[in-house]
C-alpha cells in the first residue's frame, strides 16, 4: 500500500468582498448622521443686586418686555404688564414695524436700557434671535441722533436696548 501525501497549498484571504463591504458601510454611515448647526446668543447675564435700588424719581420704571406668542407679538411696559402695541403678524413686515416702535421707544425713553424677551416655549430659534436683533439695533433708515431728555442731551447711536434678558422658558 502506497501512503498517500497530503499537501496544503498556502492559499491567500480575499480581502476584496470585506473591504466592499466596509466602504458600503461606511457610504450608509455618511449618509445617515444629521448635520447640526451651533448657535450662540451673544447676550450679557442679568445683573442681580443684593439690595434693590429705589429709584429717585417718582417714575415707574419701563420695564419693557416683548412676548413672542405663536403668531404675534405683543409690546408690554411697566410692573403690571401693560399692553402698548401688539402686531399680529410673524412676517419680516412685523419684525421691521416692531424695531420702529422700539426705536419709537428708545427715543421716549432714551436712559432705559434693559429690555425682556419672553418667547412662548414652541417659538423657533431663528424667530427669537430676530426679535433680539429687532430690540437690539436701530433701524436701518434711522440715524444717529441726540434727544433732549429733562434738559440732557443725549446721544442715541446704533445700538438701541443693550441689556437684554430672556426670560425662562415655563
Amino acid at each position: 500500500m502506497k501512503k498517500r501525501e497530503i499537501v496544503y497549498k498556502n492559499e491567500k484571504l480575499n480581502l476584496i468582498p470585506i473591504m466592499d463591504a466596509v466602504f458600503i458601510f461606511i457610504f450608509f454611515l455618511l449618509f445617515s448622521i444629521q448635520l447640526i448647526k451651533l448657535y450662540e446668543i451673544e447676550m450679557d447675564a442679568p445683573i442681580v443686586n443684593e439690595v434693590p435700588q429705589v429709584s429717585q424719581t417718582d417714575e415707574d420704571p419701563l420695564s419693557l418686555r416683548v412676548k413672542i406668542k405663536k403668531g404675534l407679538y405683543v409690546v408690554t411696559k411697566g410692573i403690571d404688564e401693560t399692553e402698548i402695541k401688539r402686531f399680529d403678524s410673524f412676517e419680516d413686515k412685523a419684525l421691521d414695524e416692531l424695531n420702529l416702535f422700539i426705536w419709537e421707544v428708545k427715543k421716549k425713553y432714551p436712559n432705559e436700557k434693559d429690555v425682556i424677551v419672553s418667547p412662548n416655549p414652541m417659538i423657533a430659534y431663528d424667530a427669537i434671535v430676530k426679535v433680539i436683533d429687532a430690540v437690539k439695533i436701530r433701524p436701518a433708515g434711522e440715524v444717529d441722533q441726540e434727544v433732549n431728555f429733562k434738559g440732557k442731551e443725549i446721544f442715541l447711536g446704533k445700538k438701541m436696548f443693550n441689556n437684554i434678558a430672556l426670560e425662562p422658558l415655563n
